[in-house]
C-alpha cells in the first residue's frame, strides 16, 4: 500500500520537471528557429559574394592600422549588449522592487526582437558571420531558459512569499547586491 503514493509522487515530480523543461526550452526553440529563418544563418553564396564591401570601403579600412573587425560585427554585438544591460537593469530594479515584479518574459522578447532587427540590417548587406550568429543563438537560448525559469518561479512561488513578507529579507538584499555586482562584472 505504501508503494502506490510513492510511485504517484515520483510520477508527479517527473511530470513537473518535464513541464519546467518545456517552459524553459520551448521559447528558446521558437526564438532560435525564428532567428534561423530571419537571419538565414545557413547563408547563400550569392548573397555573401554580393555583400563584400566595394573597393572604396576596402581602401578606407586598409588605412586604419590593425583594422580587422567586420562592420557587420558592430551590428551583431547589439543583442550581446542587450544581455549585459538586462543584467544591469535587473540589479537596479531589485534594489527597490520585488524580484517578482521584474518583467522576465518581456526581457526574453526584447532580446530576440533585437536579434531579429539586427539580422534584417546585416542580411544581404554584409558577408555571413557564422561565428557571431552561433554565439547569439547560444546565448539567446541560455538567456531565454534562465529568464523563463526565473519568471515562472517569481510569478508563482515568489509572488506567494511576497504576499507574506513585510519587508525584504537579508537574502533578498544579498541577491540584489550580487545582481548589481554581476551587471558591473559583465562590463
Amino acid at each position: 500500500m505504501t508503494q502506490q503514493p510513492v510511485k504517484r509522487r515520483r510520477r508527479w515530480l517527473r511530470y513537473f520537471f518535464v513541464f519546467l523543461l518545456v517552459v524553459a526550452l520551448l521559447p528558446s526553440v521558437v526564438g532560435l528557429t525564428r532567428a534561423l529563418w530571419l537571419c538565414r544563418v545557413w547563408g547563400n553564396v550569392d548573397e555573401i559574394e554580393s555583400a563584400i564591401p566595394d573597393e572604396t570601403m576596402r581602401s578606407l579600412t586598409s588605412q586604419i592600422e590593425e583594422y580587422v573587425r567586420p562592420e557587420s560585427q558592430t551590428y551583431l554585438t547589439i543583442p550581446e549588449w542587450y544581455i549585459v544591460y538586462s543584467a544591469d537593469e535587473y540589479g537596479a530594479f531589485i534594489q527597490n522592487h520585488s524580484s517578482s515584479d521584474f518583467p522576465y518574459f518581456k526581457a526574453v522578447g526584447q532580446y530576440w526582437q533585437s536579434y531579429y532587427e539586427v539580422c534584417e540590417q546585416v542580411r544581404g548587406r554584409y558577408p555571413h558571420n557564422g561565428n557571431a550568429q552561433f554565439v547569439l543563438g547560444f546565448i539567446g537560448v541560455s538567456f531565454t531558459a534562465e529568464n523563463m525559469l526565473k519568471g515562472l518561479y517569481e510569478f508563482t512561488i515568489g509572488r506567494v512569499f511576497d504576499w507574506f513578507a513585510a519587508e525584504p529579507t537579508e537574502e533578498e538584499q544579498f541577491a540584489a547586491d550580487v545582481a548589481v555586482e554581476f551587471g558591473a562584472f559583465l562590463h
